[in-house]
């Protein structure tokens, strides 16, 4: 079942002075259309109750809406709550939410209070007093939390940049450094075009694939810019991203390059899996030794010294990726 992104569903949030405009506009456009065929009096004061009354409810409603849209952050799946944490902090959204929550009904009592003064008004001075009085009361609520509505759209624009993923689907998460082939690795078990998405704490984009092993669904998740550089070169909020993905990766497959043509060295390929264990270590790992058509013997032999139990594999070939995976869906069934 694909829950999808919780955060994707926000609509526009417009800024205070984009919201005082929609609400004003739409009062005046629907006052025009009291019937003009009504004495004059009762006309004009007809005219001020329904520019007050829809003002205001122009103002609930599009305030109402983002409360709305906006999920209940204790009711997400723990994956997108951290990193909602970490993009935003938890507290600072509900504080903000919280104060378009009491705008939307302040304004709704103001102005139903406002326009039953205009309507019972006894003469056109009443009426046109009460609606001045109800725009400038309306108009300062909405100032007053206009550095909300920045806020909130800020952190609409950030959420909206998290990935999409299955969270009752097993999650295979891709390790190690670049360049060791990771990215063909995750084309040859998983969907021809894997989904490439943005992930907000990293410049790269990460790759999403899907597919089907006997009778159990996965995804496979390769995160460049995560898990692919020791972490004492990691920010804060890249460390916390990393830590998120506890909450979604069933089993994490660390792919090495024996033939060091990635860059990197085996020993460093070593030292970075030993952290991701350390990160990790209530997660299953597997680790799959690409590149072994090129390696050469004492390659290949130092690679299976330093990683004991790994599998051979070829993922330009598609060699080994079967066994990869078929080893990789028994540990997390042994796991659970």
């Amino acid at each position: 079942m694909n829950m999808g992104q919780p955060f994707q569903d926000i609509g526009v949030i417009l800024s205070s002075k984009e919201l005082l405009d929609y609400m004003y506009s739409n009062a005046k456009k629907e006052a025009s259309r009291v019937p003009e065929k009504i004495p004059r009096e009762m006309r004009i004061k007809r005219k001020e109750e329904t520019r007050i009354r829809v003002a205001g409810k122009m103002a609930t409603e599009k305030l109402q809406k983002i409360l709305e849209e906006v999920p209940k952050v204790d009711d997400i799946p723990p994956f997108y709550k951290e990193l909602a944490d970490i993009l935003l902090g938890i507290p600072s959204l509900k504080k903000n939410l919280a104060a378009l929550n009491w705008a939307a009904k302040t304004i709704n009592a103001m102005a139903g209070f406002y326009s039953r003064i205009a309507r019972y008004a006894e003469d056109f001075d009443e009426a046109a007093n009460a609606r001045k009085a109800a725009y400038g009361r309306i108009s300062s609520i909405v100032r007053q939390i206009s550095g909300n509505l920045d806020y909130l759209k800020d952190a609409r624009d950030k959420l909206a940049r998290l990935p999409t993923f299955e969270m009752n689907v097993t999650t295979l998460v891709v390790a190690g450094y670049a360049n060791v082939g990771k990215s063909s690795f995750v084309r040859q078990i998983s969907s021809a075009k894997p989904e490439i998405a943005s992930y907000p704490f990293t410049t790269k984009e990460i790759m999403v694939g899907h597919g089907k092993f006997g009778k159990t669904f996965y995804q496979v998740v390769d995160t460049p810019g995560l898990l692919d550089r020791p972490l004492k070169d990691r920010n804060k909020i890249e460390l916390q991203a990393i830590l998120a993905l506890k909450h979604l990766a069933n089993c994490i497959i660390f792919v090495v390059d024996p033939t060091e043509t990635c860059g990197y060295t085996l020993e460093k390929q070593l030292n970075l899996y030993r952290e991701v264990e350390e990160m990790f270590p209530e997660i299953p790992k597997i680790v799959a030794l690409n590149k072994m058509d090129f390696a050469e013997g004492s390659q290949k032999e130092e690679a299976e010294k330093l990683f004991a139990g790994a599998i051979p594999v070829s993922a330009l070939r598609n060699e080994g990726t079967k066994e990869v995976l078929e080893a990789t869906l028994l540990k997390i069934q042994a796991s659970s």
